[in-house]
């Protein structure tokens, strides 16, 4: 997947590299630490996101450009303003995001095919 922010287009990579990134970013230092967040920011329960979840989400969007090895040269800010303007970029990144996650009942080897 790719989005635009500042007319330059980035790839998106959502996986392991880009779970460390936001735990690390938040100070947290395991990969289960990641579920804390969930709770945190009530990633759960979003309907009509306040500033915190945004700004995660946000930070999440950023890791996951510079998990596909892209240079970021935006803020979070930027980025949620370009997201905000492309209605439906939010929900496809949610939306890849979610594919990225480990399913119980998925084959990891066709996961997000």
């Amino acid at each position: 997947m790719k989005i635009a922010i500042n007319s330059k287009n980035y790839k998106v990579k959502f996986g392991y590299g880009a779970i460390r990134r936001i735990v690390e970013f938040y100070g947290y230092k395991k990969p289960s630490d990641y579920d804390k967040l969930v709770k945190k920011f009530k990633l759960d329960k979003i309907e009509d996101p306040d500033f915190a979840q945004l700004a995660f989400l946000g930070e999440l969007f950023k890791a996951a450009i510079e998990n596909a090895g892209e240079e970021i040269d935006f803020t979070t800010d930027d980025l949620l303003e370009n997201i905000s303007s492309q209605p439906t970029t939010m929900t496809d990144l949610i939306d890849e995001f979610q594919k990225s996650q480990v399913q119980p009942d998925v084959n990891p080897d066709t996961r997000g095919k």
